[in-house]
């Protein structure tokens, strides 16, 4: 949450949208930054995966089909999509 909050701080955001219910209009507030931060930790979570698996491991394929996995798991493209604080 806290990192979130940075990223909308960094980016303009003033903290007057509440988020409360999905599907809200965002017409007047700047929250690509907190989006845009989202997507970046979601994308790198697949090569953060490969080398973790990697180092504790040391099986390449085992590094490969946890980084498969995760490339083609669909919840965790969604969550990485959208600003949510509490999954």
């Amino acid at each position: 949450k806290m990192l979130i909050g940075l990223a909308g701080y960094l980016s303009g955001y003033d903290g007057t949208f509440l988020f409360q219910k999905p599907g809200d209009k965002y017409e007047h507030h700047n929250y690509m930054g907190m989006r845009g931060f989202c997507a970046f930790l979601g994308s790198l979570l697949v090569p953060f995966a490969y080398l973790t698996v990697l180092e504790l491991s040391r099986s390449l394929p085992a590094a490969l089909l946890s980084a498969a996995l995760l490339t083609f798991d669909t919840g965790c493209l969604t969550l990485s999509q959208y600003i949510l604080l509490d999954p």
